[in-house]
C-alpha cells in the first residue's frame, strides 16, 4: 500500500486496469471451457439490448 499512497491516483488506476483484464481474461477461459461462444467485451451490450428497448450503435456506445 505504500506503493499507492507514493504515486497517488495514477497507481490505483493502474491497478484497477491491471485487475480488470485479468477478470476479463479468466472470463474467456471460462468460456472456453464451458464451449461457449461469447467474449466478455459483449457482456455490456447484450445486457443493454436484453432490456428490450430500441437502442442504436452510438447510445450503446456511450
Amino acid at each position: 500500500m505504500e506503493l499507492v499512497e507514493k504515486t497517488g491516483k495514477i497507481a490505483l488506476g493502474s491497478r484497477l486496469r491491471y485487475m480488470a483484464s485479468n477478470i476479463t481474461e479468466e472470463a474467456a477461459r471460462i468460456n472456453q471451457l464451458y464451449h461457449i461462444e461469447f467474449a466478455p467485451q459483449w457482456i455490456r451490450v447484450i445486457f443493454i439490448l436484453s432490456e428490450g428497448y430500441y437502442k442504436t450503435i452510438t447510445v450503446i456506445a456511450t
